[in-house]
């Protein structure tokens, strides 16, 4: 179906593509994943492409890789995809693969991830442990790290609980949603709640990853849903392709309301003083009532499409499109804060979250041209270029 291809439109594209053009090259396709980051402390730890690196954020030396780093990954064919966890020592962190010439993931552990540490770091443990193990598909959001316990989806249609001390299986067997899950799980002190391409949303006992409840359960036909949910309060919101905005129940799956946007919805919206904000793939961005989600505040119109859950950071929205720009708006007004949008690399899309630290915001653009693993640190009042990573040359 075409929804379905929208979703890794890059991936899609690499897929098809550059193994035929590369094939006569006698290398194997270059990995083109999508990517992401986690940041701690004044470190952007960074998966993109074949590498991960950890990258200064604060001071003289942002944009400068910490030493020990890049970590590239054994195979030329294989990536680091989304944001990466990390332990609550900050010394260990978790990671997923994807397969450019397959759908076999891997989540690996890496130790001696501490900053200013001299050494490499080190392989922990990788799953697949065991040839009896269940194979995950391609992992493209992120491993979610909880109560030392890692969550995940895969590009199989799958969940999985793995204990994060030495990666083997927490559960039985993992979930099966029989259809591809791309986007982040979420989870509460009970469930893992997870958007399957099967056109459900699916709640999953935490503790033995049996199902709870799925989203629509009485018959009704939504669209795919493919980014990741938003859990607040007792609600799960999700968005589908049909264009859609959900809000279900957390305890039963009933739904609560839903809202129909002009453009298919991507990721779950973020919620702030009980206002939610998200935007489609026409290129809108809303703010709208949480409780009713029928009292639109606010919407503007964006050159590209929105793919992200936006940033919300005191009183300023910050969201970017697919066409390489990124977006600063007054929470209660809408109204643009920057002189004018800031624009990435022709070809780029600006598809993840960024993070602001300090005055700092953390931008991560996908792929163009020759170099795709880039991280950028913005003014956050100006949009204006403070550093980048790896440093343009001169």
């Amino acid at each position: 179906m075409i929804r379905f291809i929208a979703r890794r439109w890059l991936l899609v594209v690499s897929l098809v593509v550059l193994p035929f053009v590369l094939a006569a090259c006698g290398g194997p396709p270059p990995v083109t994943s999508w990517p992401g980051y986690t940041v701690q402390g004044n470190t952007a730890y960074l998966a993109s492409a074949n590498q991960l690196v950890a990258v200064n954020i604060a001071g003289d030396t942002a944009g400068n890789a910490l030493n020990g780093w890049p970590i590239e990954s054994a195979n030329a064919a294989i990536g680091f995809y989304t944001n990466p966890a990390l332990g609550p020592d900050g010394k260990i962190m978790y990671v997923g693969t994807e397969q450019m010439n397959g759908n076999n993931g891997q989540v690996v552990a890496y130790t001696s991830i501490e900053r200013g540490s001299e050494i490499r770091p080190n392989l922990k443990w990788s799953y697949p442990l065991t040839t009896t193990d269940y194979i995950p598909g391609n992992i493209y959001g992120a491993i979610v790290l909880d109560e030392d316990v890692l969550y995940f989806g895969d590009g199989k249609g799958a969940v999985f609980a793995l204990k994060a001390e030495d990666g083997r299986p927490y559960w039985p067997a993992p979930f099966n949603s029989k259809a591809r899950i791309w986007s982040t799980v979420v989870v509460d002190e009970e469930k893992v709640y997870a958007a399957s391409q099967d056109h459900h949303l699916y709640a999953i006992n935490k503790s033995n990853g049996n199902q709870v409840w799925r989203f629509p359960n009485d018959g009704t036909e939504i669209d795919a849903l493919v980014g990741s949910p938003t859990l607040y309060d007792g609600t799960v919101y999700v968005g589908s392709f049909g264009g859609v905005l959900y809000a279900v129940n957390a305890d039963n799956g009933q739904l609560k309301w839903s809202y129909k946007a002009e453009g298919g919805v991507w990721d779950g919206p973020a919620l702030v003083d009980g206002t939610l904000y998200f935007g489609d793939q026409g290129g809108n961005v809303y703010a709208l009532d949480a409780a009713s989600g029928q009292n639109k505040k606010w919407s503007v119109k964006v050159e590209g499409g929105v793919k992200m859950t936006p940033l919300v950071d005191d009183g300023i929205v910050y969201v970017g499109t697919d066409r390489n720009r990124l977006y600063a708006f007054k929470a209660a007004s809408g109204q643009s804060i920057w002189p004018e949008a800031y624009k990435a690399r022709e070809g780029e899309s600006l598809l993840v979250t960024p993070v602001v630290t300090n005055t700092t915001l953390i931008v991560l653009p996908s792929l163009a041209g020759g170099n795709p693993v880039r991280l950028i640190g913005l003014n956050k009042n100006t949009g204006q270029e403070m550093w980048l990573y790896p440093a343009r040359q001169q």
